[in-house]
């Protein structure tokens, strides 16, 4: 397997097959909310597409950032210390980011398209080896102009080492990666205290057992609970 870390500007196009990175915080969020129920989460890259979907489905939930920042006429923060106390059982949630779901669309067409966060970091690896795609794209969506990101680009070199077949510590990863400071911090102490605990559970590594992968219906990107092997996760 070639695998290549990439950036949401550099982006790898001979690729068959991708994991958008989105460490802190999307796609740790998305994890936190298939175990608060939602049956699926659907994903764009604006919020007015985000808003003409809630509508399009019945009870369905709005969740994202722009710039890091709540949205008005958007049901949830971006934030997995916020999603996890709720009861979301049997909700869809149509979730808009400024990176991770943007990942998301400029990749849409790779099979196998996975999400990736170090929450589901070692099922996404089991998959990853189940289905040895030929070329891999691990794309660390939070770099802008070489700056930023630093939690993708860690969760990437780990995920990288490991698929290399070296049995390699999470540890020096987590550490460089809990350098993160969201665009959101200073706004005010209540939100810097949600952010702090955002990060620790950004960074709570494998606290779950299923991965996130993406299946196109009716032109529209699913997120999915599964197991390693590919089936439906039973998440309780």
């Amino acid at each position: 397997m070639e695998a290549q870390i990439v950036t949401l500007e550099n982006p790898m196009s001979h690729c068959t097959a991708a994991v958008v990175i989105d460490v802190c915080r999307a796609f740790t969020t998305t994890a936190f909310a298939f175990t608060a129920g939602a049956a699926a989460v659907i994903m764009t890259d604006t919020v007015e597409h985000a808003l003409r979907l809630k509508a399009a489905h019945n009870g369905s939930l709005v969740m994202g950032e722009v710039g890091g920042q709540r949205v008005p006429g958007f049901d949830l923060w971006n934030s997995p210390s916020e999603i996890h106390k709720l009861d979301l059982s049997g909700k869809t949630i149509i979730q808009r980011t400024s990176s991770g779901t943007q990942g998301m669309v400029l990749y849409q067409d790779k099979v196998p398209l996975l999400a990736g966060s170090f929450v589901i970091a070692e099922a996404t690896l089991k998959f990853l080896e189940a289905t040895y795609p030929k070329t891999l794209a691990l794309v660390a969506t939070g770099v802008r102009d070489g700056v930023g990101g630093i939690e993708d680009v860690a969760l990437a070199e780990y995920m990288c080492e490991r698929l290399s077949g070296r049995r390699v510590s999470p540890n020096s990863y987590l550490e460089k990666a809990s350098s993160w400071v969201g665009s959101a911090y200073g706004q005010d102490n209540e939100t810097d205290r949600i952010l702090q605990s955002d990060l620790a559970l950004c960074l709570d590594i494998d606290r779950f057992n299923f991965a996130l992968l993406v299946e196109q219906v009716n032109n529209q990107l699913i997120l999915k609970a599964v197991n390693p092997d590919g089936s439906p996760a039973d998440i309780k």
